[in-house]
């Protein structure tokens, strides 16, 4: 019996190493990794549970709008999503991620906690930023025609902190600036 245990642990062992190597890609505009743009929150709870989707209303830009939050139990799973039709509750919209890790993907590996630096190398030109909220946070204003310049109508990216402050008239870089939101858009169906 003891035995059979130890082959049982030995099998599902890479398993479960893999499960904490999940990577969900993500692609502006097109597709959010295993779901599909068409979906809607009733064909979410029939694929995944009631406990892994959530119906609520979230606070955006001022506003309070209906949402469908996916993973709600679990931060590096969690993804809000918004409906262009908010009655029926289907035809994504958007999906926004906050946190400071997660298994959603963006081109290049970018994903929450990515530091700005890395944000830059990968899109392979400067990116312009300007600060908003009381609370401070940067947002990506420009991808100046790098890599994620292609998904500009659909991607908003937002990192923590201010933008840095210039010192003695010269700018100092964001280095310590990591991105904790990214929300993702989806065209309305035709």
């Amino acid at each position: 019996m003891r035995r059979l245990l130890s082959l049982s642990l030995l099998l599902l062992l890479p398993l479960l190493v893999q499960a904490q190597n999940v990577t969900w890609y993500i692609s502006p505009g097109r597709s959010l990794a295993f779901i599909k743009p068409a979906c809607s929150e009733e064909d979410l709870l029939r694929d995944y549970g009631s406990w892994n989707v959530e119906r609520t209303t979230i606070p955006l830009d001022g506003a309070s709008v209906p949402a469908t939050v996916l993973f709600p139990h679990d931060d590096a799973k969690r993804v809000v999503l918004l409906w262009h039709d908010d009655a029926a509750r289907r035809q994504l919209k958007a999906a926004i991620l906050r946190g400071n890790h997660s298994f959603w993907r963006l081109p290049g590996n970018v994903t929450l906690g990515t530091p700005y630096r890395k944000l830059v190398e990968t899109n392979a030109r400067p990116v312009g930023v300007s600060a908003f909220g009381e609370q401070g946070g940067v947002q990506v204003s420009d991808w100046q025609n790098g890599q994620f310049a292609r998904f500009d109508r659909f991607l908003d990216v937002r990192l923590d902190g201010y933008p840095a402050a210039p010192v003695n008239g010269k700018s100092r870089p964001l280095t310590h600036n990591t991105i904790n939101e990214i929300r993702v858009f989806f065209p309305e169906p035709k």
